[in-house]
């Protein structure tokens, strides 16, 4: 049998044949060793450099690993008895504070892939832990995963911990995830960061051979028409910034956490900071949770959300309505809260001064990942295809007919929320994206457009492939524009007349660490390039959370309120 039969399967994700292949292959007496490193390691490898270099994403990877795994299953125990070892061992957790575990996991999965054991410590996981599974498995690489900017100093927590326990010196360690970047790993004491797993994967080997040839090296060191007569309003303002005409000010949004809403009126005192934040937008989302106690809470979809400790996150979702890509047990999808929507649309109408923006969030992938799990979903749109147009068909009704209802009422503007974007480009690729996502958004900006509304989109991340498709789509306001993940100066050039870019101030480089001066430098920095001919509304990237500190946050009010005039 030809190795390459096994490495060609890993690529297609036939986990049932690479399963049947690498036993057919020990039964044919071919070498347990070939059949790893020219059969499953070799078709992993081809998966991880497509998916560095943007040709394959997240889906293609985890069902490429789950078909790696099978194989492995039949291949460990031959590899235990011949004596083979791995070519090094890692532990890998997400810090301690912090439940995401999706890149976690791909990480893991791509480590595995190049030969290495992996030591899963999970999420939550405490600095000593980290020492401890490092000291006692032995342990030549340590990676560290964190999606908060809130967890990021646990990281130092991590690298100080080893030094303290006198092990610095034996270990490398890794960081990683959407807030981490090379400057803040090397500002902490860390070996290495990369942008992506299989990036990831490649530098672990190379600082596996590093330490483990140098076992003791020297300890480190420690709108209105033009001509108008009437004086505007902050709505007149926004209306303006969306037909691309500049204003005298460049509307803006104060976007908070309730946590850090709470924590500026006790640093303030004023109980009404936020209405005395001047903000030109008025929001209300389309959300109701049932509280469980214990720090859960169940949405109206019926997913449960564990918010534990984790200020100004939704949670994670623990257990899901649709484990598989069928509605055998009899899940039924909501009919929207009447009642509660005319209540919020009330409450919005009621701010006649401001531009009003009726928002729902998780509207399509992150609805149904919420309903079927992230990896399960990912995986689906290639192995479910049906299962996953049937439910998004679902989702987008419900959505419709939340839209029926707000429509009734003078709000300017649906927003949708979905996350597609990582730090660089889309997690499920534009070939999934195009197929899957794009119809129905195609089906929800018409039906708010039928009712004269404007359509805002906010998700996460580097989308800048599919800026094209949301033009094309009537898309009006982009949100949240991420200067971290985007070339500002050249999305304004290519979109600028097209797009109203909403957000610009990152919350995460900027307002959790920079001085209160150097945060306002930022601004005009931001301002001047994207408020020019209008289609910029000033605010920071998202909802900022506790991490910033408070004099942050005034500098970003000083500047928009007092600052401001163009």
């Amino acid at each position: 049998m030809e190795m390459t039969l096994i490495s060609e399967k890993i690529q297609a994700g036939r986990a049932k044949e690479v399963k049947a292949l690498v036993q057919q292959a020990l039964d044919e007496g071919i070498d347990p060793n070939r059949i790893l490193n020219e059969g499953l390691m070799a078709g992993m490898a081809v998966i991880g450099e497509r998916f560095k270099n943007g040709e394959a994403f997240v889906p293609e990877v985890l069902v490429a690993a789950r078909a790696m795994n099978k194989g492995a299953e039949i291949l460990k125990p031959v590899l235990a008895a011949a004596g083979v070892k791995s070519s090094g061992k890692a532990c890998i957790g997400t810090v301690k504070g912090d439940l995401h575990d999706v890149g976690k996991n791909l990480v893991k999965m791509m480590l595995e892939s190049k030969g290495l054991e992996v030591i899963d410590l999970g999420t939550d996981v405490p600095p000593e832990k980290f020492v401890e599974a490092a000291r006692d498995q032995n342990c030549k690489l340590v990676c560290c995963s964190a999606l908060l900017t809130t967890t990021m100093p646990v990281m130092r927590d991590v690298v100080e911990a080893f030094k303290a326990a006198g092990l610095r010196d034996k270990v490398r360690i890794m960081v990683g995830g959407a807030p981490i970047t090379d400057a803040y790993c090397k500002e902490i004491g860390a070996d290495m960061y990369t942008p992506d797993a299989a990036s990831c994967s490649d530098g672990a080997v190379e600082l596996i051979k590093e330490v483990s040839a140098q076992p003791e090296p020297p300890a480190a060191e420690s709108q209105p028409e033009d001509g108008d007569a009437r004086p505007m309003t902050k709505r007149d303002i926004v209306l303006r910034t969306l037909a691309h005409k500049e204003s005298d000010v460049i509307p803006y949004f104060l976007d908070l956490t309730d946590e850090k809403l709470r924590d500026m009126i006790k640093f303030t005192g004023d109980k009404d900071f936020f209405l005395h934040s001047e903000s030109y937008l008025a929001q209300e989302r389309n959300e109701s949770f049932t509280d469980l106690g214990d720090g859960k809470f169940k949405d109206m979809f019926g997913v449960v959300w564990d918010k534990g400790a984790q200020e100004g996150d939704f949670g994670i979702a623990t257990g899901f309505p649709l484990p598989e890509a069928n509605f055998d047990n009899g899940y039924q999808f909501p009919e929207p809260d009447e009642k509660l929507i005319r209540e919020k649309c009330e409450r919005l109408v009621a701010q006649k001064d401001k531009f009003t923006m009726y928002i729902i969030g998780f509207s399509l992938y992150e609805r149904l990942w919420a309903l079927h799990g992230i990896p399960e979903t990912l995986m689906d749109f290639i192995e479910e295809p049906e299962f996953i147009e049937q439910a998004l068909a679902k989702i987008v009704e419900y959505n419709c007919k939340v839209v029926d209802i707000v429509a009734e009422y003078p709000v300017d503007c649906i927003f949708f929320g979905d996350d597609w974007g990582q730090q660089r480009g889309l997690i499920m690729g534009y070939p999934i994206w195009k197929k899957f996502i794009y119809p129905c958004l195609k089906k929800m900006y018409d039906h708010v457009k039928k009712y004269g509304k404007f359509v805002a989109q906010h998700s996460c991340g580097d989308c800048v492939q599919v800026f094209p498709d949301l033009v094309e789509l009537g898309l009006d306001i982009y949100n949240t524009f991420q200067p971290e993940v985007y070339d500002i100066v050249e999305c304004k050039r290519r979109f600028g007349d097209k797009l109203t870019f909403f957000g610009g101030i990152s919350t995460q480089c900027i307002l959790p660490f920079k001085t209160p001066d150097e945060v306002k430098a930022e601004m005009h920095r931001v301002m001047d390039i994207l408020g020019k001919d209008g289609g910029y509304i000033l605010a920071p990237t998202h909802a900022m959370p506790n991490d910033i500190p408070p004099e942050n946050v005034l500098a970003f009010l000083d500047v928009a309120k007092n600052e401001n005039p163009r």
